[in-house]
């Protein structure tokens, strides 16, 4: 099937367009290959899940755009993604319901609205959908909080201004952590 072109001499096929986007995509990743990936070398280490890291981002960027996420949202919902890489109770979630948690909580525990009806068309996931890995950040969370946990690494790492310092923010130790959490700590 040939598409003419409006005002244009003669006919192109219509696989073209679609030839000229497979070239840009090439011409991207080969962009984006000549960056180092830090994750390269973890690639063997289960506590990091590099494999996870680029799935997980990538949502957690589409789970911050819809929500018109701040700075301090946005890194917020990235700690609470790191601390789910060492919790092997959330392995078995889709990145991009654990991304939609994290955005969820973090936009919930900064007081920064509800979740809209635009982020669970972005994420597909609704609040009550979320809630139960929500729950599980909040249990990370005030684990490493009370030093219940050998894992304070990544506390240690965004307690750092280069982080923010969010993991040092007083509303980690909030009501709505704790109530999120309870189900999953003894309700202690």
């Amino acid at each position: 099937m040939e598409m003419l072109v409006p005002n244009g001499p003669s006919p192109i096929p219509e696989d073209a367009s679609m030839k000229e986007e497979n070239i840009c995509q090439a011409f991207s990743d080969a962009l984006v290959c000549k960056i180092e990936d830090i994750d390269n070398e973890d690639w063997n280490n289960p506590q990091l899940c590099s494999d996870y890291v680029k799935g997980i981002y990538q949502y957690l960027r589409q789970a911050s755009q819809a929500g018109n996420a701040d700075v301090e949202q946005n890194t917020l919902a990235k700690y609470l993604m790191e601390l789910t890489l060492i919790d092997y109770d959330m392995m078995h979630y889709h990145p991009s319901k654990a991304a939609a948690a994290a955005s969820c909580l973090s936009q919930k525990v900064l007081g920064q609205g509800k979740w809209n009806l635009k982020q669970q068309c972005y994420t597909g996931y609704t609040e009550n959908e979320v809630l139960e890995v929500m729950q599980h950040m909040a249990k990370n969370v005030l684990k490493v909080n009370e030093n219940l946990t050998k894992f304070i690494t990544i506390k240690n790492k965004y307690a750092n201004s280069k982080f923010l310092k969010i993991s040092t923010i007083p509303q980690l130790n909030s009501k709505t952590i704790k109530d999120l959490a309870s189900p999953l700590m003894g309700g202690s």
